[in-house]
């Protein structure tokens, strides 16, 4: 089986149209919920789960860690929603991003010299 980086994956994505974009985050999000049911069932034993004793503050983090990747996964289909409805193309919607990064820049440092 070949193997394939992060990177290569990165790379090939910047390629994409934003329609084609939110297509291949479908598709990732239905993998990783696969991969999340698959974990889920190879975790159990006769139906019972698995007890996994952790610190407090490991649960909480593991909770707080759950929730921000939901929330950014949540952010980022709506965002992909938005520049379809929007028509934008993935140049027009980076070239975008790049003037709000320098603006928003501008705004919290000030002028670059």
């Amino acid at each position: 089986m070949q193997t394939v980086t992060i990177d290569q994956i990165t790379e090939s994505l910047r390629k994409l149209p934003a329609d084609k974009l939110i297509v291949v985050y479908d598709f990732i999000s239905y993998l990783a919920a696969r991969e999340t049911e698959q974990l889920l069932r190879e975790t159990t034993r006769g139906g019972a789960p698995i007890v996994v004793l952790l610190p407090m503050v490991e649960y909480e983090r593991l909770v707080a860690y759950h929730r921000r990747k939901a929330a950014f996964h949540d952010f980022a289909r709506n965002l992909g929603r938005e520049v379809e409805k929007r028509g934008l193309s993935e140049e027009e919607f980076m070239t975008d991003l790049e003037q709000t990064k320098r603006e928003v820049f501008a705004e919290q440092y000030g002028r670059p010299a």
